[in-house]
């Protein structure tokens, strides 16, 4: 199955070429859905506690490179839980899939917590969707040694690609009476963004279990594009073979068109194939399409084209040209 990633628009002229990139149409920013509560959560069976210091100093959370788009509901760190005899529990924020569906083409590729005291073990972990009150199959799971009263920026062993469901982000702490591991915000509570599990079985909003507790917990998400196809705006017009060598069609010329296709992503791309197009009369596409094997991630590639101008075109009449890139997408 192939998918459209990037549609060009360039408008030839009998006196040079212009080119302009048709928008693509994504939301940057996330939107928060408020989402009603469903049920109220009972009792589980171990009494939690907050840390008795809080409002402690952090540093500012660390920038990642490339812009990642943050998937959070939390605020600065402000204090943090922990279970009262010790124990093991998991913590998660859930990102319903309205929330997702704008990023389809990108990759979980980090997630970074605030731990507070140190538990004697913690792991990572990427649920995809189940319920709207509990998480689905487990995807990734990622044992870690964080720092205390600290950030833990992690990169995940295997990037989560997003599929437009609900993902639940979170980890899992173990830690002994008198710690406190989990950190949190002041809040007050979003909905999504306080779950709370002792047997990875039932999960519970912990303002619910502790209304005292209206917390989120300090976890965030990291979303990049797996892959990122674009076109390069310069292109070459070359008409030494067939026209008069001055780099410009002209009427009943025929030249060639020099793209360059590039992968911006973290992914290698496979059997790209770059079509060229035109509704106009006054424009014959000689070869249309053009396929490049493998694109790896970070690497460029050139494209060729053959477009002839009609004789009777007049000079300085301006013909559209599509380009549509697409690229085979494995396992699909």
């Amino acid at each position: 199955m192939k998918r459209i990633l990037l549609i060009f628009v360039m408008t030839f002229l009998a006196s040079g070429i212009q080119a302009q990139e048709k928008p693509v149409n994504k939301e940057k920013k996330i939107k928060l859905v408020e989402l009603s509560t469903e049920g109220m959560a009972k009792e589980i069976n171990a009494e939690l506690s907050a840390s008795p210091v809080s409002g402690f100093t952090t540093n500012a959370e660390p920038n990642t490179k490339n812009d990642p788009v943050i998937l959070n509901y939390d605020q600065n760190p402000f204090t943090a839980i922990g279970l009262s005899d010790g124990g093991i529990f998991s913590v998660a924020a859930r990102f319903p899939a309205d929330m997702i569906a704008p990023y389809i083409d990108y990759e979980l590729v980090s997630v970074n917590v605030y731990i507070w005291d140190f538990p004697f073990s913690c792991q990572i972990r990427i649920w995809g969707a189940g319920t709207s009150t509990t998480p689905g199959i487990l995807l990734h799971q990622q044992s870690i040694v964080p720092s205390t009263n600290s950030w833990n920026l992690v990169e995940l062993s295997n990037p989560v690609a997003l599929d437009g469901n609900d993902i639940w982000i979170g980890y899992t702490v173990g830690h002994y009476s008198g710690q406190f591991p989990a950190g949190c915000d002041s809040g007050p509570a979003h909905p999504e963004g306080a779950w709370i599990s002792t047997n990875n079985v039932n999960w519970y909003r912990l303002y619910q279990i502790a209304p005292d507790l209206s917390f989120n917990w300090n976890i965030r998400g990291y979303l990049l594009q797996g892959f990122i196809l674009a076109l390069d705006e310069e292109f070459l017009i070359d008409d030494s073979v067939f026209g008069n060598n001055d780099g410009i069609l002209d009427p009943g010329e025929t030249a060639s068109l020099t793209m360059t296709v590039a992968n911006n992503g973290n992914d290698d791309l496979y059997d790209i194939q770059s079509a060229l197009s035109s509704a106009d009369t006054l424009i014959m596409v000689n070869s249309a399409v053009h396929t490049i094997p493998v694109l790896p991630a970070g690497s460029t590639a050139s494209v060729v084209f053959s477009v002839t101008a009609h004789e009777a075109t007049p000079y300085g009449y301006p013909v559209e040209l599509e380009v549509i890139a697409t690229d085979l997408i494995p396992g699909l």
